[in-house]
């Protein structure tokens, strides 16, 4: 499609964190002048902004941040229907969304190199010297916040075997101003901020100094300070992946939304990456250099003319400028982006177009080509093995921690599932090994759909995978949960129910 990204816009994007948060963020930790507060920040964000949505530190903080419009005035609420639609398909198949979020996305994310570097070093998954999956929890209770509309009159249930859904069409309650509103809306600033705080701090501190949280859980190691962690980029497709990937994995499952479902899904999931300002308007001023959206048309037809651009029109450098808006490719997109006013992929179709191209930049390394025969041989086979060195750690530790809440006969359920799940250039980069029995009905799938009882071999294999992927996913989730650490709205814990915690 020629009018998605191209990769002098993707590269750009990799320069890119967030324009309008990360200049306030970098304003306040000079403001306050302490390495302290920046921990404290970076704490309150996670435990009060986004762990629990209880309080008013998101109210109290909002305009040092910079998000105080955003949460007074949030514009247009998303289209209500689409909203219920995408929240009772997470209703219906809850277990089968977090499934393809913790065994498909989270690997495909191991294997991006510098991605991985990135969550090892700076995202709090490193401990004492060890790895934590406390990042799994986060982003679970995340995709609840966005996709579980608070009860009006407190919880309906204190046990998950006798809770029955909701009908869940109350947009006001997740995206809505005001209080008691807002849930996934404050939800999404939060995480917001807590990526800026993570990123902007990184230029003034020193190279190689690491610092950690009030748990001793490493933040962020700055190894190179032209270095940009949580770019637009990487940010793009992890957004990506919250929906299609999904997909894929349904339909892995044997589950086939229909096209419907599937944009009212991916709508929802557009809108958040709206909020956590993933290709928004800002962010197109920014990789423009202009001003405005009627500035970046004037600039583009000042260059369709050939004529020089308009006089304050772009701040890039004669050498970007070149590259970017000399460019006939690069000036067909950013016409559209100019219309639309953001980055972000339109459709599902685009949307699944533009993550085969970013799962392309990241799976391969430069000057490398992207490998399309197994066993995918690579002639930079060292550096290789150094860039997904990271992601293999960090998939091991993620395996560890599934297999501790799961019988002995069925600790092997999570790599063989994965293996199924992933791509294979994913299989391969981070060394996921040989066959399981679901990989071995697989391989007796690859006849021609025509042969006798291919469809009811199709059919067995997705079930066996949905069952034992569901599985997996729902032994973590449901410890979280029994361990109060995973709140779902409607529901109290075991925990919560005993005094545990409060």
């Amino acid at each position: 499609m020629e009018t998605l990204l191209t990769d002098d816009i993707l590269d750009y994007l990799t320069e890119i964190g967030d324009p309008l948060v990360d200049p306030k963020v970098k304003a306040r930790s000079k403001r306050k002048a302490s390495k302290e507060q920046l921990l404290r920040d970076l704490n309150e964000a996670r435990n009060k902004g986004l762990s629990s949505l209880k309080g008013d530190w998101l109210t109290k903080n909002a305009t040092s941040f910079g998000v105080d419009r955003l949460l007074e005035n949030p514009g247009t609420l998303p289209d209500p229907d689409l909203v219920k639609t995408a929240c009772d398909l997470f209703a219906r198949y809850g277990s089968e969304i977090a499934a393809a979020l913790l065994l498909a996305a989270l690997p495909e994310a191991y294997a991006a190199g510098e991605g991985a570097k990135v969550l090892i070093d700076r995202s709090q998954l490193a401990k004492g010297g060890t790895v934590s999956t406390r990042r799994i929890l986060a982003t679970a209770q995340f995709v609840i916040w966005v996709l579980t509309p608070d009860t009006s009159g407190g919880p309906v249930s204190g046990d998950m075997k006798e809770y029955t859904y909701q009908s869940f069409d109350d947009t006001l309650r997740l995206w809505g101003p005001g209080k008691d509103r807002g849930q996934a809306l404050r939800a999404s600033l939060a995480l917001r901020i807590m990526h800026s705080l993570i990123r902007t701090s990184r230029p003034d501190a020193p190279r190689g100094l690491q610092l950690a949280d009030d748990d001793g859980v490493p933040l962020y190691q700055i190894d190179d300070p032209d270095d940009v962690p949580l770019n637009q980029t990487d940010l793009l497709a992890t957004l990506l992946s919250f929906s299609i990937t999904v997909f894929e994995v349904l339909e892995k499952f044997g589950i086939y939304w229909t096209a419907e479902e599937q944009e009212a899904f991916f709508y929802v999931w557009d809108h958040v990456g709206n909020t956590l300002g993933i290709g928004d308007t800002d962010v197109v001023l920014k990789l423009t250099g202009t001003e405005s959206l009627e500035d970046l048309k004037k600039t583009l037809r000042a260059f369709d003319e050939g004529d020089d651009p308009p006089a304050g029109g772009c701040s890039l450098s004669p050498t970007d400028t070149e590259k970017l808006f000399k460019g006939r490719l690069n000036r067909r997109v950013l016409r559209r982006v100019a219309d639309v006013g953001n980055l972000r992929p339109q459709s599902v179709p685009e949307a699944r177009a533009l993550l085969a191209r970013l799962r392309e930049r990241m799976w391969t390394l430069e000057k490398d080509s992207f490998p399309e025969r197994e066993p995918f041989p690579y002639e930079n086979f060292n550096k290789i093995l150094d860039d997904v060195s990271s992601g293999r750690i960090l998939l091991k530790a993620m395996v560890d921690q599934v297999a501790t809440y799961l019988p002995p006969s069925q600790k092997t359920w999570p790599i063989a599932v994965i293996r199924q799940l992933v791509p294979p250039e994913v299989q391969n980069r981070l060394a996921l090994g040989g066959t399981s029995s679901i990989g071995f009905l697989g391989g007796v799938l690859g006849t021609p759909r025509d042969s006798p009882g291919s469809v009811v071999l199709r059919r067995l294999t997705a079930e066996v995978l949905r069952q034992r992927a569901t599985r997996v996913a729902n032994a973590l989730f449901l410890h979280y949960y029994d361990e109060g650490l995973l709140q779902i709205p409607g529901l109290l814990s075991t925990a919560v129910r005993s005094g545990v915690l409060t």
